[in-house]
């Protein structure tokens, strides 16, 4: 069973983008910053010698790099494998381009490695620009458990699987951030087919066509 193939796509509703958006933005849905926050408490309650029980973490808190790759995910609009093997030397955070791994061709599979290049949005620039830089991956996997042979993150399926189930929107998928995140641009009054198909990536303008 793969949850990425519920549905046939959809987009996420205002309301929808909106809760999704203040929980990724709230620093008490990380790891770091929840157990810095249960520890002062306890250290309080052990101050005022207050009987306090240990809280368990929370399901819905993540890891620093999974919430910023899911907000990376929402604000970008590329596939989750674009985002989950981004590379640093891919970027360039003055022109706000990014270097992509081209790995869908659809009617026209090849074993040539090519690459595209697209422009991110101004708050996807924000979070890149917050990341330390610690690997060539902007994503690495790592953490208490054993890293991935790849050395980047490999599973954000489950973490939102988790999240979704906590915020109440269960029909929306992962790839369905693309599909918001051109949805949204379509919007725009000034957005041709050009310019839609080179800010998502697309290799014709007869994908933008749908979303315009």
């Amino acid at each position: 069973w793969n949850p990425e193939k519920e549905s046939a796509g959809t987009a996420m509703k205002p309301s929808e983008q909106h809760r999704l958006l203040t929980f990724l933005e709230d620093p008490m849905i990380r790891w770091n910053t929840w157990y810095e926050a249960e520890n002062r408490a306890r250290e309080e309650a052990k101050r005022n010698r207050i009987k306090r029980p240990i809280q368990k973490r929370p399901h819905w808190v993540v890891s620093e790099v999974m919430a910023d790759a899911l907000g990376m995910l929402f604000h970008s609009g590329l596939r989750s494998w674009e985002v989950k093997a981004m590379m640093w030397q891919d970027i360039d955070l003055e022109s706000g381009i990014v270097k992509v791994l081209e790995t869908k061709k659809g009617a026209k599979p090849t074993s040539e490695i090519t690459h595209k290049r697209v422009f991110i949005s101004g708050e996807a620039l924000k979070i890149l620009m917050r990341i330390p830089k610690t690997s060539e991956w902007v994503f690495p996997s790592k953490g208490r458990n054993k890293n991935s042979a790849s050395g980047h993150i490999e599973n954000l399926q489950d973490t939102w699987e988790r999240i979704r189930t906590h915020l109440g929107i269960q029909g929306i998928r992962l790839h369905d951030y693309r599909h918001t995140a051109a949805t949204e641009l379509g919007k725009s009054p000034s957005m041709g087919p050009k310019e839609l198909q080179q800010g998502m990536g697309w290799e014709t303008t007869a994908t933008a066509m749908k979303y315009l």
